[in-house]
């Protein structure tokens, strides 16, 4: 199955809990595997096409686990971003660039060294409306 086959059934119909965390887990390994990213398939342009399918897939497995919904947030109406936020609009995360930042190896952590948090934002992101912030929206990732 292609991975454009592989989104779409994602998209399309909610997962179970087991088949979200295995999705998960092979999301992590093919942002990891840098030699996969290297071997664009001929169906995207460039890298930035790819990350892009990656981070809607990320983005539609945090929406079937934990309710979160695609929005257009930003500043102004002229500069919204495509986004998830959380039920109670506490929190949003960029997936699109979220995984572009680590893909292209800007998603660097306390021991300067590019991260891939794929599993462990996931994992955070189960419980982090226990926590709300003074504000609405704020950015995760």
């Amino acid at each position: 199955m292609m991975l454009q086959e592989k989104i779409l059934t994602v998209w399309q119909y909610k997962m179970s809990v087991e088949n979200i965390h295995l999705a998960i887990e092979q999301l992590y390994k093919i942002v990891e595997n840098k030699k996969y990213m290297d071997l664009i398939p001929r169906y995207y342009d460039d890298i930035n096409d790819s990350t892009a399918s990656l981070g809607v897939l990320f983005g539609q497995l945090v929406c079937n686990s934990y309710g979160w919904k695609w929005r257009a947030v930003g500043d102004s109406e002229g500069k919204n971003y495509i986004s998830i936020v959380s039920p109670n609009e506490y929190f949003c995360l960029f997936p699109l660039h979220y995984i572009n930042k680590i893909v292209s190896e800007k998603n660097i952590g306390l021991d300067g060294e590019n991260d891939n948090t794929i599993i462990l934002l996931y994992n955070m992101l189960a419980k982090v409306e226990e926590h709300p912030r003074d504000m609405l929206l704020c950015p995760l990732g």
